[in-house]
């Protein structure tokens, strides 16, 4: 069976113009480079994004122009002297349009990498065939880190409506599976579970939320094989864990539970079993701010080897910690930078009375469709009941967004509870300078975790 999976694998790769294979033996190699090696293979590819960037992506020249900074001063000795460059944001490249695309090539040509909302707004990158095989081999290299092997079963547990017969098809071809997730709540996640024993999988690709959710259904129920259910390595994806989170997917799944941590089409960093958070080759990593000690530092991200829609010193909103200097080598022998654990990206979990469980991404889902709206964010104000605030332009057309809105929110609710919509200016941020989605009272908050038996 395996060598089936793989064959489809590379058939699969190849009728869709990608080089994943290639590159996972690149990485795997790159994975004992010493540092001199690996920064002077960074700095090249940085030197000929600068150069393209400037050439050809409008949105760039402008921006550098106006900052007055050339490129061509840039990225001659270190990657450290990017920093000379302005920060970029996800509302600055929304803004920007079709200007921050490579201007050389209809857009069409580019694939489209859509983010999984759990920041609060679904964010559509473009990158190359070739930037998708550096994605996909950078997450599937980490997932051996975990144990799983090319022609192992995997499963993605996507939450929300089916995501069509071409994502099933792509995922079948590498050996995948998908269980779409309609709500969290007992019945779908039983179902869930007797999916994942069916197929077999050897890993499980999830949202934290709905690892603790399955693990939470699966100590409750006596219905799941235990011992199968052992076997299941979790990679999260979207957000990081919370402790408590961990602490019940690795009583109930294999441990320990390994984060995958990127966004808006670039690899950021992947969890190995020592439990330090590896950044990938082709992704240059800084932490802004003055981090030190136990204070945590601004990830700003550079895409070394996008060059549909580069992404240069991208602010994506998120904290991370250094290692502390001592902390010598990694055991596992990886020799790419390393952080010691991703802070500030982490989403609420909110429990109606019904027992169904709400999330970030269960809005975003619903209000990735509506025009005009900049911006949400969900305030429980009673055990029963929310209040939705809309962020919205002029135009916006609130009655037309209730009568979408409120029977999905009641469906994903249960009975018994609420939403009561508001538009507003803007939506406030938090004391961290972090927008955060899903605020929830101590009458709506997860259940703490039963102790162990």
């Amino acid at each position: 069976m395996r060598m089936l999976q793989y064959g489809l694998f590379r058939f699969g790769e190849s009728a869709l113009g990608l080089k994943v294979l290639r590159r996972m033996e690149d990485l795997r190699a790159m994975e004992r480079w010493d540092a001199g090696r690996l920064a002077r293979w960074q700095l090249r590819h940085l030197r000929r994004l600068l150069d393209h960037a400037w050439e050809n992506v409008p949105y760039y020249r402008a921006l550098w122009k106006s900052a007055g900074v050339h490129p061509g001063d840039l990225a001659r000795k270190s990657l450290d002297e990017i920093a000379a460059l302005p920060v970029v944001t996800k509302r600055m490249l929304v803004d920007a349009g079709d200007a921050c695309l490579d201007r050389r090539h209809d857009k069409r040509c580019f694939v489209e990498d859509r983010s999984s909302g759990t920041t609060g707004r679904v964010f559509i990158s473009r990158i190359t065939r070739a930037q998708r095989s550096w994605n996909i081999a950078a997450m599937l290299r980490s997932w051996e880190w975990t144990g799983w092997r090319m022609g192992d079963c995997w499963m993605r547990l996507p939450f929300g409506a089916s995501r069509g017969m071409k994502r099933r098809i792509q995922a079948a071809l590498g050996g995948g599976a998908y269980s779409v997730i309609p709500r969290i709540c007992s019945q779908v996640m039983d179902e869930v579970l007797v999916d994942i024993v069916r197929a077999e999988a050897r890993l499980i690709r999830v949202l934290p939320a709905i690892a603790f959710a399955l693990a939470r259904q699966a100590m409750a129920s006596s219905l799941h094989d235990a011992a199968a259910l052992r076997r299941i390595t979790i990679a999260t994806t979207g957000d990081t864990m919370h402790e408590p989170y961990r602490t019940a997917a690795e009583r109930v799944f294999a441990p320990p539970v390994y984060d995958y941590y990127g966004g808006d089409g670039i690899p950021g960093a992947a969890q190995c079993a020592a439990g330090r958070y590896h950044v990938p080759p082709t992704t240059h990593l800084e932490l802004v701010g003055g981090a030190r000690g136990d204070v945590p530092a601004r990830i700003v991200l550079t895409s070394l080897t996008n060059t549909a829609m580069p992404m240069i010193r991208y602010d994506i909103g998120d904290t991370a910690l250094p290692l502390p200097p001592d902390a010598g080598p990694c055991p596992c022998g990886c020799t790419w930078p390393m952080l010691a654990r991703i802070t500030g990206r982490v989403s609420d979990i909110m429990v109606t009375p019904a027992g169904c469980w709400l999330t970030p991404v269960h809005f975003t889902s619903l209000l990735r469709t509506l025009d005009g709206l900049n911006g949400f964010q969900v305030v429980q104000h009673a055990p029963d009941a929310a209040r939705l605030l809309l962020a919205t332009a002029p135009g916006f057309d609130r009655r037309a967004a209730e009568t979408f809105l409120l029977p999905h929110l009641a469906d994903y609710a249960g009975p018994g509870f609420r939403f009561f919509i508001e538009c507003v200016d803007e939506i406030p941020l938090t004391d961290a300078g972090k927008h955060r989605y899903l605020i929830t009272s101590p009458f709506g908050a997860a259940p703490p975790l039963a102790p162990p038996a």
